[in-house]
């Protein structure tokens, strides 16, 4: 059997929790017996840091890299809201409209029908629904699966809501659901979303289905550190930046204060857009090693205020056996995974307590860490059963 995983990025390394839940996917489909090949079809507002020859240590000549540009239209728009974005950011019906099928190119289009004609896949797996375009001239329809990752419906409406700022990809709902109906199965990143779905494409063909969590390690390749570490490995969006920003200014005196030897060390693509001179904050940059990076951390935050989907990142520190300290954002999805004393407010004493809680308990962390990891273990069995019969059905 034949797959083709096309997605806006690439997932080796998985350096950002997009390209985490899309290594992810290939795993599992590797594993139920498929041929995948890899369609890099790139946007630039999603698009991280690319390593082609990781990409190509792992798949050979079944990667294919095409040259996308978003279209004229859709790129002039681009360009307006990026020039007058101090302008126009709250005039939500201006500042939100791009154009549903606008980040795919026609030359994209007709490359990527050549390469179904020639692989002749079983299946097509999407990533976003930004990718459907890419079906629309095809001549040889088989099963089509979009694993949505966000809800993209009033993104943007819902950050200035929360007070943030920033231009993020935003569709309006009947746009949302026009990509994701030229699929047969939309897969949901968490139950929340799953439900968004299944309302809004009701009156389509298309088959909802949430999978959150789909692949674990057999043990996991790290443990909690002797040294008093905090880490942060993250993607440098909106949601990340601001997040962060947030705990370094309001969080990170109270914890140092209060445990004067306790280390924060950043890393990932975040740290392009962040400055700071607070004491013990090391800004490491691009990590290709992330064994070595979680084992250099007691724990793990997620400070993210804003944002959907599932919070990949969380879900691989757990698999690395270290424990987590989320917002309940940063643990949307995952509520089931983390024990409920790590959610808590980003700006609250609990959230400090429970990091303090975890700097000086190594023995707690240990158990936290274990416990965690069992309960990825079951999630993920019954994620792959369901995987695996709704392939089968198809």
């Amino acid at each position: 059997m034949k797959c083709i995983i096309a997605s806006p990025v690439a997932c080796y390394p998985s350096a950002a929790g997009n390209a985490e839940r899309v290594r992810q996917l290939h795993a599992c489909l590797e594993n139920l017996g498929y041929e995948v090949h890899f369609v890099l079809c790139p946007i630039q507002a999603m698009s991280t840091q690319l390593n082609e020859p990781a990409m190509k240590q792992i798949f050979g000549d079944r990667f294919h890299h095409l040259d996308n540009h978003p279209r004229p239209l859709q790129n002039a728009l681009i360009n307006f809201k990026r020039r007058y974005y101090h302008r126009i950011h709250k005039t939500g019906w201006l500042f939100d409209f791009m154009l549903s099928d606008g980040y795919v190119s026609r030359q994209s289009c007709q490359t990527f029908n050549q390469l179904v004609n020639d692989i002749e896949p079983d299946l097509i797996l999407l990533v976003y629904g930004f990718m459907s375009p890419l079906l629309k001239h095809l001549n040889n329809r088989c099963k089509v699966l979009v694993d949505a990752q966000d809800k993209f419906s009033y993104r943007n409406r819902g950050i200035r809501q929360a007070g943030s700022e920033g231009y993020w990809l935003s569709l309006l709902p009947w746009q949302e659901r026009y990509l994701l109906s030229q699929s047969d199965i939309v897969l949901a990143i968490q139950e929340q979303e799953g439900q968004y779905f299944k309302r809004l494409l009701a009156t389509t063909p298309a088959e909802v289905v949430t999978l959150d969590i789909l692949v674990a390690p057999d043990q996991p390749e790290a443990t909690p550190s002797k040294n008093p570490v905090i880490g942060f490995l993250a993607s440098g969006n909106q949601h990340n930046t601001e997040g962060l920003q947030r705990f370094i200014a309001q969080v990170w005196p109270s914890l140092l204060a209060q445990c004067p030897h306790a280390v924060l060390k950043v890393a990932g693509s975040v740290t392009k857009n962040i400055t700071t001179d607070a004491d013990n904050v090391e800004l490491v940059g691009w990590v290709d090693d992330l064994k070595t990076f979680y084992q250099q951390c007691r724990l793990i935050i997620n400070p993210c205020e804003t944002g959907s989907g599932l919070k990949i990142k969380t879900i691989e520190a757990v698999g690395f056996g270290i424990p987590v300290v989320s917002t309940p954002c940063g643990a949307a999805g995952v509520e089931f995974l983390l024990p409920e004393e790590n959610v808590q407010d980003l700006i609250s004493p609990a959230f400090t307590h429970r990091c303090l809680t975890l700097l000086r308990d190594e023995d707690e962390a240990h158990q936290q860490a274990n416990l965690c990891f069992q309960r990825l273990h079951q999630r993920v069995k019954h994620n792959r059963a369901l995987l695996a019969s709704l392939l089968q059905d198809s």
